[in-house]
Order: structure tokens, then C-alpha cells, then sequence
């Protein structure tokens, strides 16, 4: 949401004194498949979550492109920091929608491969009141993109990267149906839907004058945690 909590708190307060609403694009918890994984955890149905294991490495501003990428995103003074506040943010602010806000962050490891003024890696332990351990690594040191969450239960283990799999072979298949039959191909990948499904919430939201589903106050909790890894980080 912002590059400091400090920053974060005007902004809270800003929308609050103004009666505007406020919404910081967390995508991930408008996925189908994330959504589908709350369901697991909270229903039990892989047992109780002792692990949760989340990975986002790409390139980040370096994956191939035909724009040059903006001094600014190299300004560490006007972004605040790299792979960690911006995807990291995402893996965390999914993380506290699976098991709850507050974790205690136990281990940070930020550093750039590229030599870079901000980190181009980070990897994150945190730990909730459940006892659910949550490991989170993102970094844009690679032109290979991998996103993927498993969580580790006591009776089985799930994983986002097996279940698009199946998923989208499936979708193929029908998609190959549908195109015979003249009608609507549906997209195959998910993941990048869920942007427009957040704002079309968002949208909504202000039409039916509704708070959304991810608030302000929500942003700055996982902005804390962003913050706190980065002092810890120091230490080691």
C-alpha cells in the first residue's frame, strides 16, 4: 500500500475522514484456486495446516519487454524497497487471509543477486497463533516465471501448481467443445483474471456503497509484517 507504515496510517486516515473507499488490489484472495484453498483449511479437509510454502519468482521489472523499464522503479527512495514489498506483499496478505492477522515473523533473508539498491530476493518465515508456519520466496532474479502455494497438512498435502494442471487440461478439453460447437472460448489461466475480478469487486463496492473485502486496516497489517522483515533482515 505504501512505502513506509507511516505512510500507510495517512493514507488509512485519509480515506477515513474523506468517506471514500479503499482497497489495495490483493488479487490472489479473488483467485479460484486460493479461494478454493481457504475452503480446504477451513473445512479441515487436508487436516490440520502445519506448513504453508509460497514461491513468486520471475523477473520482475527485467522479464522481457518491449518498454523500457521507468528510472523510478530503480529509485529504492520512491519504490521503498523490491521484491519483497511488492510481490512478497501478495504471498503475505494471502498468507493472513488463510490463517488469520498478526503472524510473528521468524526469519527474513533479503538480498540482491543483481547487485541492485533494493532486494531482489527475499525469503520470509512467519508463524501464526495456529501454529502454522508459512514459508514465502520471491524474487525477480529469473526469466523463468514460478508461481505456486502448497500447503502441508497432517492428513495430505495440496499444491496450486497440481491443481491448475488438472484444471486446465480439463478446460482445454471443454474449451475444444465449445469451439466446435460455435461458442464461447473460456481463458485458461486464472491467476491473471483475478486482477479484473478485484476491481470489478471494487467496483461494486463503491456502486452498492459496501466496504470491500480488503480494507485499508488490512493493508497496513501486512504492511507491518513487510516492515518488520526488513529490520530483522538487518540482524543476520
Amino acid at each position: 500500500m505504501a512505502r513506509t507504515i507511516h505512510e500507510g496510517r495517512k493514507i488509512v486516515k485519509a480515506a477515513k475522514q474523506n468517506k471514500v473507499k479503499l482497497m489495495v488490489n490483493y488479487h490472489l484472495r479473488f483467485n479460484k484456486t486460493m479461494n478454493y484453498f481457504k475452503e480446504v483449511i477451513d473445512d479441515g479437509r487436508i487436516g490440520s495446516t502445519a506448513t504453508m510454502s509460497a514461491e513468486w519468482v520471475g523477473g520482475g521489472p527485467f522479464e522481457h519487454t518491449m518498454k523500457p523499464i521507468p528510472d523510478w522503479y530503480f529509485d529504492v527512495k520512491k519504490v521503498g524497497g523490491g521484491a519483497l514489498i511488492d510481490w512478497g506483499g501478495h504471498l503475505i496478505d494471502l498468507s493472513t487471509y488463510f490463517f488469520g492477522k498478526q503472524p510473528s515473523v521468524l526469519y527474513s533473508c533479503i538480498r540482491s543477486r543483481l547487485r541492485l539498491p533494493f532486494e531482489d530476493e527475499a525469503i520470509l518465515i512467519l508463524e501464526f497463533n495456529t501454529g502454522t508456519k508459512v514459508i514465502i520466496h520471491v524474487g525477480w532474479f529469473s526469466q523463468i516465471a514460478r508461481k505456486n502455494v502448497t500447503l502441508w497438512g497432517t492428513v495430505r498435502a495440496i499444491s496450486y501448481e497440481d491443481y491448475i494442471e488438472k484444471t486446465d487440461y480439463s478446460q482445454a478439453f471443454r474449451n475444444i467443445i465449445r469451439k466446435l460447437r460455435g461458442r464461447q472460448v473460456m481463458p485458461l489461466f486464472e491467476f491473471g483474471l483475478s486482477h479484473l475480478k478485484a476491481l470489478e469487486h471494487f467496483i461494486n463496492c463503491i456502486s452498492a456503497g459496501k466496504e470491500p473485502s480488503i480494507t485499508g486496516d488490512d493493508a497496513l497489517e501486512d504492511l507491518k509484517i513487510i516492515c518488520k522483515a526488513y529490520e530483522i533482515s538487518k540482524r543476520f
